[in-house]
């Protein structure tokens, strides 16, 4: 790929193809571009396009951090690490949101990682929320991840997104007709979608499902059921023709 960036009077051209040969020399071309785009007067929009770059190395990643213009793009990046962890101390909740990610659901990362991520970044609702609506392998993130949440101001909502998130996967997974009939009670639209899935789900469940209205994934959740029912051989007694 060619771009053009002016060095005084000169235009600096830049080509990286895939395995050419050339390829190891990509970091010091990339330096180089970004080095002469800081000295023009218009500079932005080859920088952003620089701050894209995948193959920009690290250390220039990072001095592209400081400037404020680059962050919004930098924080759209999936990596490095220290970008991300550079970018969230400076603010940039989409870099937080994914470094709060990783951090929640790579089982490699340890729990006092996360919890010290936490420490740092836990005020921030969006990132709670969003964790909230999220899996991780390990029980011990789920506890910490509790702990800070029960101590947000938002904490009542918290706590129904991530009991949400649970009965969502009871529903997926759950076996027991009491128990699934006891999850079509809570009447949350999550939970209805994946009762409607679930091969376990009670045929009388089913068309209970098969009549869903006004509700988030009322359309999704009566196909869903149709097809469960029917794919069990059983018929949608009852049911009124909801669209």
């Amino acid at each position: 790929m060619a771009t053009g960036y002016i060095d005084g009077d000169e235009t600096v051209t830049i080509e990286i193809l895939g395995s050419d040969p050339d390829e190891a020399r990509a970091p010091q071309l990339l330096s180089r571009a970004v080095h002469c785009a800081l000295q023009k007067t218009s500079r932005t929009p080859d920088l952003r396009w620089l701050a894209g770059h995948p193959d920009m190395p690290e250390e220039i990643l990072l001095r592209l951090a400081d400037h404020e213009e680059l962050r919004e793009d930098l924080g759209h990046r999936d990596g490095p690490p220290a970008l991300l962890e550079r970018l969230a101390e400076l603010g940039q909740r989409e870099a937080r949101l994914t470094l709060g990610l990783k951090y929640y659901q790579d089982e490699s990362v340890d729990v006092n990682t996360f919890a010290d991520f936490l420490e740092r970044h836990g005020a921030d609702t969006w990132l709670l929320e969003t964790l909230a609506l999220r899996d991780t392998p390990t029980a011990e993130k789920e506890k910490t991840l509790s702990r800070y949440a029960s101590q947000s101001p938002y904490s009542d909502r918290l706590v129904t997104l991530r009991l949400s998130r649970q009965r969502e996967n009871q529903a997926r997974t759950e076996s027991d007709p009491q128990k699934l009939r006891e999850l079509l009670e809570t009447n949350d639209p999550k939970v209805m979608r994946q009762l409607a899935l679930n091969p376990q789900t009670p045929l009388d469940v089913l068309r209970k499902l098969i009549e869903t209205r006004e509700v988030k994934y009322a359309a999704e959740i009566r196909t869903a059921a149709r097809f469960n029912l029917a794919g069990r051989g059983g018929s949608p007694e009852g049911e009124t023709g909801a669209r």
